[in-house]
């Protein structure tokens, strides 16, 4: 049995998935064009992977900021640290 998103599908984190693919349903009740599947499955495949090599830009770019922000927070901590250590 197949089973796909329903057209317009809430994912979490407020991500819309729209299909043009059929549902179970749908499938069991009128069949499927074979050829015409495989084109829209195919063009979804791209879509998501076109999709994932963004988020995977995106992750990079997060992490560099963390990485600095992590930094900045050390080179903070060892100053307030030299600081109290001259108070004393």
């Amino acid at each position: 049995m197949l089973y796909f998103f329903a057209p317009k599908q809430k994912l979490g984190s407020g991500i819309f998935v729209t299909a043009n693919i059929p549902t179970a349903a749908e499938v069991k009740e009128k069949g499927v064009a074979i050829a015409e599947m495989e084109a829209k499955l195919l063009q979804k495949v791209e879509e998501m992977t076109l999709y994932m090599i963004e988020m995977k830009k995106e992750n990079i770019e997060i992490q560099k900021q963390n990485d600095a922000l992590k930094a900045r927070i050390e080179g903070l901590e060892k100053k307030n640290k030299k600081k109290a250590n001259t108070n004393e």
